[in-house]
């Protein structure tokens, strides 16, 4: 073997380990495509040369070129050149490498090419052991015995990259590595056997019509055994193909009994021949499922039950299906209406179950819900959504309505307002500009009516307290300052014997809350009596005592004119004079 078949050997065969599989081939594709055109392109150029009769050796022309004008070594012109049954050997393996994962046609020519070099192999090798030179020799240039072993286990590493495709299924079935040890043997013992023959017929073992009658007698034997190891295979094979055969059948009972009880509609449907292939047993009454379905024609179905107004979503989607991808689904809703014309919602999912063998959609799987319920809650919520907005609309005019209602209210209220400031001023005039004496009492808690006079007295004496009092008043009772009695109780106010005062508002309680022109005596800041007019007046509200007025005037009308005042009316006095 030369050294650069073995350096073409050498790169097929990392190659072949780069193309092991078809994840890593595609990882490593442009390394496995260049060291392939490399061999295609030296052998293909060898055959050429040697075609055309030339016996050019580049190897040769290398080696002088690196020895130079130097002797060459003699283990250097011991070997053969290349010759046309490599160089055809060689190319045929690149290429079949090149297309062993390319489409069906290639894929299928690439294994044959490897057919081929097989049997170019055994018959190298076959002539080598019977010593035919005719049979590894061509144009004069032999086939190495190490390069015909070499190409069949590259040949047979080619073809088991991937057993499981093309024609070599069938060659090793279920079983690839007790298949191929059969096949093997079949090809090795035939060949030892002959072997042994002539090599026992030319040491004169035995004469020549006895190493037939030994080799067809060994042929026999070997047969029969080769064919008894193939029925045990194949009924190895058997065994396995029925228990994969129940387990699918289990497997498929399984499946089935789930789908029957799934809550969905499972239907595959072939759309290449519009028929459905497979229905689920899910119906609910509305809904056709099952084998009453299976065999009818899409057409049918939709004639029958699909609402008239769903046909364009329907044909829609029947035009979307044949060009579907694998990882690609389709939903479409739409109405089945029943023989009482209620409608039933149903919400379908299609993807792709199947292909034929041109890659085109054959049979289509959907996956269909009834959501029924769910359209008429969304139909009910619609309906509530458009009340609502009715609603609000009428709030808005309401609301309308009581801002309108709210600005009279605010004007009114400005006006009452002012009005009642106005009388509030004049009310506080009076009360500040009035000749009399003026007190108004509050309470601090509530006193009930309906209680008896002596604990009406009693809690009017304790809770009774100076809210407002004028001048007037202030004066008469020694102090300069109104303020200063401003929440005085009413004992520290009026110091009287208790009999007195608690028989003075038990007839201020009798009297319905009310005492004219009464003359009780009281005392000035000082301690100093003073006797004036009283009138109490007691206002009632929810059965409740809330206040109590009362007008003071001196029993003298003149004390109640002081410096201050007598000022103020001299004053007027002159200015009245003047005016005239």
């Amino acid at each position: 073997m030369n050294p650069l078949t073995s350096l073409c050997f050498i790169t097929l065969g990392i190659s072949i380990w780069l193309s092991r599989t078809e994840e890593i081939k595609q990882k490593y594709f442009y390394l496995v495509s260049i060291l392939c055109v490399l061999v295609i392109a030296y052998s293909s150029g060898m055959l050429i040369i040697l075609s055309l009769g030339y016996n050019f050796q580049p190897d040769r022309f290398f080696l002088k070129l690196l020895y130079q004008n130097q002797e060459l070594p003699e283990m250097t012109l011991s070997y053969k050149g290349l010759g046309i049954n490599n160089a055809i050997c060689i190319n045929l393996l690149a290429i079949s490498l090149l297309f062993i994962d390319k489409k069906k046609i290639l894929f299928s020519n690439a294994q044959n090419l490897n057919y081929f070099i097989i049997f170019l192999s055994f018959l190298t090798i076959y002539g080598y052991v019977y010593s035919v030179e005719e049979m590894y020799t061509l144009r004069g240039i032999p086939m190495t015995f190490y390069s015909s072993l070499s190409m069949l286990f590259l040949s047979s590493s080619i073809l088991f990259l991937r057993p499981f495709k093309g024609s070599m299924k069938y060659l090793v079935g279920q079983n690839p590595a007790e298949v191929f040890m059969m096949r093997f043997l079949a090809f090795f013992i035939p060949l030892v056997l002959g072997y042994l023959r002539i090599s026992g017929e030319e040491a004169g073992l035995y004469a020549k019509n006895v190493g037939t009658a030994l080799m067809a007698i060994s042929t026999y034997l070997i047969s029969i055994t080769l064919l008894g190891w193939k029925s045990t295979i194949q009924y190895k094979l058997q065994l396995a193909k029925r228990k994969e055969v129940e387990l699918i059948k289990k497997d498929h009972q399984r499946i089935e009994r789930i789908l029957n009880n799934s809550q969905t509609f499972v239907q595959i449907i072939n759309i290449q021949k519009g028929i459905i292939a497979f229905s689920n047993e899910s119906g609910r009454g509305k809904m056709r499922t099952g084998k009453e379905i299976e065999g009818k024609t899409m057409s049918e179905i939709v004639k029958e039950r699909i609402h008239p107004d769903d046909f364009p979503i329907i044909e829609e989607r029947q035009k979307i299906l044949p060009e579907l991808k694998d990882n690609e689904y389709n939903d479409v809703a739409f109405r089945l209406t029943d023989e009482h014309g209620d409608h039933t919602w149903l919400f379908s999912r299609a993807i792709v179950f199947s292909r034929d063998e041109s890659g085109a959609v054959k049979e289509i799987l959907f996956n269909t819900i009834d959501f029924t319920n769910e359209k008429k809650k969304e139909s009910k919520l619609k309906q509530q959504k458009i009340n609502l907005e009715q609603k609000q609309l009428e709030l808005e005019r309401i609301k309308r309505k009581l801002e309108e209602a709210n600005n009279k209210l605010e004007e009114e209220a400005q006006k009452r307002a002012s009005e009642l400031y106005r009388s509030e001023k004049r009310y506080k005039d009076y009360i500040k500009n009035s000749f009399s004496g003026i007190i108004e009492f509050e309470h601090t808690s509530d006193i009930s009516i309906s209680l008896p006079a002596d604990e009406q007295v009693k809690k009017i004496r304790e809770v009774t307290r100076i809210k407002e009092v004028n001048q007037v008043a202030a004066e008469l009772h020694g102090y300069k300052n109104p303020d200063s009695l401003k929440g005085m109780p009413l004992l520290e106010f009026i110091d009287l014997p208790e009999e007195i005062a608690i028989e003075y508002g038990k007839e201020f309680v009798r009297s319905n809350y009310r005492l004219v022109g009464k003359q009780p005596i009281q005392l000035t800041k000082e301690g100093k009596p003073v006797k004036v007019y009283s009138n109490l007046l007691g206002i009632v509200k929810n059965h409740f005592l809330v206040k109590v007025w009362e007008i003071q005037r001196p029993v003298n009308f003149s004390d109640i004119i002081t410096t201050k005042r007598l000022k103020l009316i001299q004053g007027l006095m002159k200015k009245e004079i003047s005016d005239k």
